[in-house]
């Protein structure tokens, strides 16, 4: 056995509870695993290979389990999804019995009351009281692209501005479908859309431009999408001052502000939405991750001015399920009823430490983040710059040893555990991490 035996337990013991963790039978990939990572190299192709030979049996809370009974900590929560951790009890039993009364039903012609009770919760947790419209989407993706188009037929320009961080995959794949092409019905005189990228440093160059363009000028700049936590590069908490300045100029040219929170909303940084910690109301709210304790859904959340451009709710293709709708519901409840604290107090811990380590460590550097959504930088200890070979072998020392994290980009390690995680998991996972970079050279 490698690693450390922790005994552990969810915060209601339940009969899945599979044991403690980090707990390794065999060194990992075991037998069973290399199998499974074969098959799928033929199937998918080689290139395609998951970050981790892991061939994941089960979950619970904040453990997973491979085919061969090693068990791992897992400090990536699915990727930023398990805001319930892995099979909450509550969510499981939210599935089931919404399983038995229907699975699927096309929004765009029913309506269902999980989606409805919903939509009615996100409203009263909403920032600000002109957020008072929400759309439901069947995944992150498609939430990203309507969010985009509802703010350009809002406007009737047609370029967004990006930020690298925000989660903006998917752009571009409405345009293959005709029904939805520009002009029609389904989003009022919405425009075809054009997406600038721009990085975090240049936002200052972007209210420049704003600022300067001239009234007989006009710019075709409809909205700005920023993740106010930056989270797909490893947590960059974005400076209070800065995004206080973009609301302003936003509103000073008529341009919508788009929160991305498809990875920070649902409790993740100790507030329902990232945005509240810098006292912004953007004009959309976008909502996925961990909403539905893992399921696929993802929420759009605005004023009635903007989400009423959208003529036609969802293709059969962008559905919510009544499945997603309920799990999302035992979701928001296990949060508010215990976890957000939760998350408030070990994001504090979480943070202390990683300081500590970093302190220790010279490898280790730029510790940041807000809750239990935190980064670090992995650099070199002559340059400072960032290492990237010294990144993945943290990460693999950390993986055999039985700790799960996820990668934010070459060099940055983010830590974004279930918000189920109790003082006794998280003070393992972060030995482990200290242990891993300590034996990394």
């Amino acid at each position: 056995m490698l690693g450390i035996k922790q005994e552990q337990g969810p915060d209601q013991p339940d009969r899945r509870w599979i044991g403690p963790a980090p707990w390794i039978e065999t060194p990992a990939p075991g037998p069973k695993a290399k199998l499974a990572i074969q098959q799928r190299a033929l199937i998918a192709g080689a290139g395609s290979q998951p970050r981790y030979p892991l061939a994941v049996k089960r979950g619970f809370g904040t453990v997973i389990e491979d085919v061969d009974g090693n068990r791992f900590l897992d400090f990536a929560a699915g990727c930023a999804v398990g805001a319930s951790g892995h099979s909450h009890p509550k969510v499981v039993a939210a599935i089931e019995a919404q399983s038995r009364a229907l699975i699927h039903a096309c929004e765009g012609n029913y309506v269902f009351p999980p989606g409805v009770e919903l939509m009615e919760k996100l409203l009263t947790l909403a920032p600000g009281e002109r957020l008072d419209r929400v759309h439901l989407n069947g995944s992150r993706s498609a939430a990203v692209q309507t969010a985009l188009r509802l703010a350009a037929g809002a406007s009737t320009q047609n370029r967004v501005i990006v930020l690298y961080d925000a989660m903006c995959e998917g752009i571009g794949a409405r345009s293959t479908c005709g029904w939805l092409a520009p002009g029609s019905p389904d989003f009022a005189d919405a425009p075809d859309l054009h997406v600038e990228y721009i990085r975090y440093e240049q936002l200052q160059d972007l209210e420049m431009r704003l600022a300067s363009r001239r009234s007989s000028d006009p710019d075709d700049i409809a909205a700005v999408c920023i993740d106010p936590t930056q989270s797909l590069w490893g947590v960059e908490e974005s400076e209070p001052a800065m995004l206080a300045r973009l609301r302003k100029t936003c509103d000073e040219h008529a341009v919508y502000l788009i929160c991305d929170e498809t990875r920070s909303a649902v409790g993740q940084t100790g507030k329902w939405f990232a945005c509240e910690h810098f006292g912004v109301v953007p004009d959309l709210i976008i909502a996925s991750g961990g909403l539905a304790g893992g399921m696929p859904l993802a929420a759009i959340i605005g004023p009635d001015s903007v989400l009423n451009t959208l003529q036609r709710t969802n293709p059969v293709s962008d559905c919510p399920s009544p499945v997603s709708c309920a799990a999302a519901l035992a979701t928001l409840e296990v949060v508010e009823a215990g976890y957000m604290k939760n998350t408030v107090r070990l994001g504090q811990l979480l943070l202390a430490r990683l300081r500590e380590v970093s302190a220790k460590r010279k490898a280790i550097a730029n510790v940041r983040g807000v809750g239990l959504a935190c980064g670090v930088d992995v650099v070199s200890r002559g340059t400072g710059k960032i290492d990237a070979k010294r990144y993945e072998r943290i990460l693999q020392a950390c993986f055999e040893r039985g700790l799960i994290l996820s990668g934010g980009g070459v060099g940055r390690i983010r830590f974004c555990p279930p918000l189920c995680i109790n003082e006794a998991q998280l003070d393992v996972g972060l030995k482990i991490f200290d242990e891993s970079v300590a034996t990394v050279l």
